[in-house]
């Protein structure tokens, strides 16, 4: 029989004992019978329990454990691959999401994952960076803009998938293609002249985008897409004279249109009659027809 130290009806905290880097051996080896299925898999996730003992907890009593959210988001980081793939079996989609993020997941496992009903568990799997490549391919054909857009955006998804997506028919899949910095300069170059100038802003914004395309983007683009460029880290001091100049440009056409505005609808008050007019050529008409001035 345990003593009062270790017992876990007692009032001492055993979870935070079980998951004590610096527990004894024994003390674990004792914790290894509680009755309280927590502490059991705290101590068969703790790195001192012995290999040549039977792990205290099984995969059916995992399945019907309400609190394995708790400590599964409490120990993701430290636990092993074995485990992940055990829990990757588990009914909780907010479980099996978390697996499907965590880097230590086998490779096996993700790839089941990555056949999961839930979009949010099929887009995890994408933007894991130990995905294979088979699995994160399949994922950019069947799954939805979302998972589309983690499987683009990854940097380690290979070139033909990605040529595949540059052309996909989700502005914001195409966008993440844009974005990514993995991208082929060849598929740079051809989403360069998206539809979408969201697109072209992320070409503009990539600093894989060869120079010669981003001098094409200011001959054609507008006063964001120049920004964007000018933000880039890869443009070269030749093309961000050019760039300042015409936002210059820019800038006074906005300065010209807000006075031509003002001048049609900002009101303006006659200063012989007091009447309020619509504007500055409003206010010129009224002064020459009543006031003939």
């Amino acid at each position: 029989m345990m003593n009062k130290a270790i017992n876990p009806s007692g009032s001492y905290d055993f979870v935070k004992l079980a998951s004590n880097p610096t527990i004894p051996v024994e003390m674990l080896i004792s914790l290894a019978s509680s009755e309280d299925i927590r502490i059991r898999f705290l101590v068969a996730l703790h790195p001192s329990f012995p290999s040549n003992v039977e792990l205290p907890i099984s995969k059916n009593e995992i399945k019907s454990w309400s609190d394995v959210a708790y400590l599964f988001n409490a120990l993701k980081e430290s636990l092993s691959g074995d485990w992940l793939a055990l829990l990757a079996d588990y009914p909780s989609e907010h479980i099996q999401r978390l697996v499907a993020i965590n880097p230590l997941t086998p490779a096996a496992a993700l790839t089941k994952l990555s056949k999961h009903e839930s979009e949010e568990v099929r887009g995890s799997v994408a933007s894991n960076p130990l995905t294979p490549a088979k699995a994160r391919a399949k994922l950019s054909t069947v799954g939805s803009e979302e998972v589309r857009g983690s499987v683009a955006s990854h940097p380690l998804t290979p070139a033909k998938v990605l040529a595949k997506l540059s052309t996909d028919g989700s502005e914001e899949v195409r966008r993440s293609v844009a974005s990514n910095p993995s991208t082929p300069v060849k598929i740079l170059a051809k989403l360069s002249t998206d539809r979408s100038e969201d697109v072209r802003r992320s070409v503009a914004s990539n600093p894989s985008t060869p120079v010669k395309v981003l001098a094409k983007l200011v001959n054609e683009g507008g006063q964001e897409v120049l920004e964007k460029i000018l933000l880039n880290t890869s443009t070269p001091a030749s093309l961000i004279q050019r760039i300042e100049a015409l936002l210059n440009e820019f800038k006074l056409q906005e300065q010209k249109s807000q006075l031509d505005y003002e001048k049609v609808h900002k009101s303006k008050t006659c200063e012989e009659c007091g009447s309020v007019r619509a504007g500055s050529i409003d206010l010129e008409n009224h002064k020459r027809i009543v006031h003939q001035a």
